[in-house]
């Protein structure tokens, strides 16, 4: 897909009601600059590393948005506080040892109804932590 290739996460408002989707838009800035963006974004999946299978490549680091996979001595770390489950270290992992895993039922969250609702539970958490 052409958001893949371009390095943007498809973000289908993160709400029952999809009133857009867009790409690596004013969400996603925000949520950059928040410390567990994992904590606000509902999604079902998180990305999971296999140390052994990884040969340091970094290609990952790049393209993570939320810094959540940092480089190492000789591997690379991932930080699951940071991924929102977006894939797109994944779908570029040569050796596949990043893969996206579905969270525990338990650790799911209730999808927001509307846009809006996700939008200001951001802005005001993230006004909360400064």
């Amino acid at each position: 897909m052409k958001q893949d290739e371009a390095n943007l996460v498809l973000n289908p408002t993160n709400s029952k009601f999809v009133s857009a989707i867009c790409c690596c838009c004013g969400i996603l800035r925000r949520l950059q600059r928040y410390p567990k963006p994992s904590e606000i974004v509902v999604s079902s999946f998180v990305a999971e590393h296999d140390p052994e299978a990884c040969v340091n490549c970094g290609v990952c680091l790049d393209r993570c948005q939320m810094q959540a996979i940092t480089q190492g001595d000789d591997k690379v770390s991932l930080n699951a506080d940071r991924c929102i489950g977006c894939g797109l270290c994944v779908s570029t992992c040569p050796t596949g040892a990043l893969s996206l895993v579905r969270k525990p039922e338990a650790a799911q969250k209730e999808i927001p109804a509307t846009f809006y609702d996700t939008w200001y539970k951001i802005t005001e958490e993230m006004s909360q932590k400064k």
